[in-house]
């Protein structure tokens, strides 16, 4: 497992010194999350929740449902929209200017995952009072842990979170510090965030290849690879060796979206290639409790799954 080099020493105490300090530059107590994973570390601060007038239709966690065809039909509409330069979500402004928030959370790394920051920002300025607009873009584990600190700081919660950090910040550590001492040849490991990735992945040769689409639950997960493998000409059939291990997994609540819980899929997929002993973990009432689901996966029979007569014009139907 690659070392993470999380946060140097000054940036982890220079974060922490603020929260302890309470720099807080405004009173919020209305907030609007286009951003499921900013709603997330929202909600790990107690309380907080309540401040939660409105959030984006794809936030499940606590529970919701989002509806969903199939992965081409998505990548077909989604390939239309940005060709046209058309949003692919739009925002209810009348239901916004009359929840009245002071602070909107979104991002502008993905105009996949949310709604652009541009349309974010034009509505918020057309508000009488404008409400702050809080971005978060993070790009690497760490930067997600540093999303923690500056949501907390930003709605008044800088002493709230610090223990919320530490608890993260240890955790990760604790996984890099096993693999860097136990783990002494690493595989190589392909991990897959749609169903019909660019070409390139066959070339990487992957010894194990994991599969969490984006946004899609287990099951759904498993229906589009079954759509996948009805077509001859799918990369899966050109995988040359195959892998020695495939896993479906959940993308969508634990390894697509950049919010803390992803410190629950670090400590996961290490339990399920170099720790089997421990993953009964994930099984337990910690993880189902948490968002009703916990980690399921499973492993496919290669000499199944890699057999065309078994998988060709088996397909489900599409809904």
């Amino acid at each position: 497992m690659q070392a993470f080099e999380l946060l140097g020493k000054n940036h982890h105490d220079e974060l922490l010194n603020s929260a302890a300090a309470g720099n807080v530059t405004a009173t919020v107590s209305r907030i609007f999350s286009v951003l499921p994973s900013a709603t997330e570390i929202l909600c790990l601060l107690p309380g907080f929740d309540e401040l939660l007038v409105g959030r984006n239709h794809e936030w499940d966690y606590p529970r919701c449902k989002t509806t969903f065809t199939t992965s081409a039909d998505v990548d077909r509409q989604v390939s239309e929209a940005l060709s046209q330069g058309n949003s692919l979500y739009t925002l209810d402004i009348p239901q916004i200017q009359q929840l009245k928030p002071n602070m909107i959370l979104t991002q502008d790394i993905c105009d996949v995952c949310a709604i652009e920051l541009q349309t974010v920002q034009r509505v918020a300025k057309g508000m009488k009072p404008s409400p702050t607009v809080l971005t978060l873009n993070p790009a690497l584990l760490r930067d997600v842990l540093v999303n923690t600190v500056e949501v907390s700081d930003a709605v008044g919660a800088p002493k709230e979170v610090r223990a919320i950090f530490e608890d993260l910040v240890r955790r990760v550590k604790a996984a890099e510090q096993w693999s860097l001492a136990n783990v002494k040849q690493r595989p190589n490991v392909a991990f897959i965030e749609w169903v019909d990735p660019p070409a390139t992945l066959v070339e990487t040769r992957p010894d194990i290849l994991l599969i969490a689409p984006c946004g899609l639950d287990f099951d759904t997960t498993k229906r589009e690879l079954r759509l996948l493998l009805d077509r001859a000409d799918a990369w899966w059939w050109q995988l040359n060796p195959r892998p020695k291990r495939v896993i479906l997994m959940n993308g969508k609540h634990h390894f697509n979206r950049p919010g803390p819980r992803l410190v629950d899929a670090l400590e996961f997929v290490q339990a399920l290639l170099h720790r089997p002993e421990l993953l009964l973990r994930f099984e337990s009432k910690e993880y189902t409790d948490k968002d009703g689901v916990g980690f399921p996966y499973e492993e496919l029979g290669l000499g199944y799954w890699f057999d065309k007569t078994n998988c060709m014009g088996k397909a489900p139907k599409q809904p």
